[in-house]
């Protein structure tokens, strides 16, 4: 079986907790498809109040305008811009490393924490 976090919670919920819950997987793709395939479930599913991403690397990819403490990681993600019209996995890795690369002169080097 192909790596599937989703599958892993699903079983959880059941074994542990003995409720049967929908869990979602989107296919990995580009920044346009992902949020398209969130856009579908939301219609499907109703008013939401709550979403719980696992494992999918979403926490790079947060918009500036979610309230409370998230702006300050959404703030911190350089690249959205860049990505934002991905039509591919191998298009938003690609975008991400030239990003990277045309911006490494300017990240910051590696300090130790003092202890």
């Amino acid at each position: 079986m192909r790596y599937f976090p989703e599958l892993h919670l699903a079983r959880w919920f059941k074994e542990k907790r003995r409720e049967s819950v929908s869990v979602y997987g989107i296919e990995r793709a580009g920044v346009k498809q992902v949020t398209a395939a969130y856009s579908r479930l939301a219609e499907r599913l109703g008013p939401l109040d709550a979403v719980i991403l696992i494992d999918s690397g979403t926490d790079s990819l947060m918009r500036g305008d979610k309230p409370g403490r998230l702006d300050a990681v959404a703030r911190r993600c350089l690249y959205l811009d860049a990505i934002r019209d991905t039509e591919s996995y191998f298009d938003l890795n690609l975008r991400i490393a030239q990003f990277r690369a045309a911006n490494q002169a300017a990240q910051r080097a590696w300090k130790s924490l003092p202890m």
